[in-house]
């Protein structure tokens, strides 16, 4: 990553070999910002041309760091699991790159994390339990990875999301009941993966969800009436997975 192994820091503060001006030079560094106190506190180089892997980044010397977008480049390999000790990451952004190898179980610690977008790169293994440690959490988007195994019951512990995308990966095993506890969802994408078993009835107590994507899976039973009570769905998508039975006459009602 060239651009990010240009800025050398020292307990997050700037530091240049050439000039060291107070405060922070934010106008000698593309996409790179720092608070009053003259910290880096935010790093935005999405679609920047960055070719690399995150090996070099200076986790460890960033304690201040609060937003990081990475998205739209071509940076591949592992996360490392040094992104743990951004203890005051507020924004994470990966998306749209080449990164590959497991989710690194240390992304539980980020635990002040309210956005987290590892979607479109080329992820693999199962999705970390310690996810479900991230209580101030909105927005979660893993799709369009090689995911798989379950989905963990501690997703259900995310009480402040609103945005869930899993989708597009080899996922298996059945839908955890408690995802339908989160009582704030508004989307849960969940579709084209390898899911079984039935549509939990849980997803009834969904009383803000307005999109509900579960097609191309291979879930089975019927359709549970009480998904007719969501008087804020708009959007359901069921369509090729095994489900037998009616349309229940309270989704009927509801179009």
């Amino acid at each position: 990553m060239s651009k990010i192994k240009e800025l050398d820091v020292e307990n997050g503060y700037y530091n240049s070999t050439t000039q060291k001006p107070e405060g922070c030079p934010f106008h000698h560094w593309t996409g790179v910002s720092c608070n009053d106190a003259g910290r880096v506190n935010r790093i935005n180089l999405t679609n920047s041309g960055i070719q690399g892997t995150l090996h070099e980044f200076p986790f460890l010397s960033l304690p201040h760091l609060e937003y990081i977008d990475l998205s739209y480049n071509t940076i591949f390999d592992a996360i490392p699991p040094q992104i743990g000790s951004l203890q005051k990451l507020i924004y994470l952004d990966l998306s749209s790159n080449l990164l590959s190898g497991r989710i690194p179980p240390d992304i539980g610690l980020l635990t002040n994390l309210t956005i987290m977008h590892l979607n479109s790169n080329q992820l693999n293994g199962s999705i970390p339990q310690e996810i479900g440690h991230l209580k101030f959490l909105y927005e979660l988007a893993l799709y369009n990875n090689s995911l798989e195994g379950s989905i963990p019951d501690s997703l259900g512990n995310l009480s402040s999301l609103t945005y869930l995308s899993l989708s597009a990966n080899q996922l298996s095993g059945s839908i955890p009941p408690a995802i339908g506890l989160l009582p704030k969802l508004e989307e849960l994408d969940l579709n084209e993966n390898k899911l079984n078993g039935s549509i939990p009835k849980e997803f009834s107590r969904l009383k803000f969800l307005a999109v509900l994507s579960l097609y191309n899976n291979t879930l089975e039973g019927s359709i549970p009436p009480s998904l007719g009570e969501l008087s804020n769905l708009n959007s359901l998508l069921l369509n090729a997975n095994k489900l037998s039975g009616h349309i229940p006459a309270s989704l009927v009602c509801a179009t």
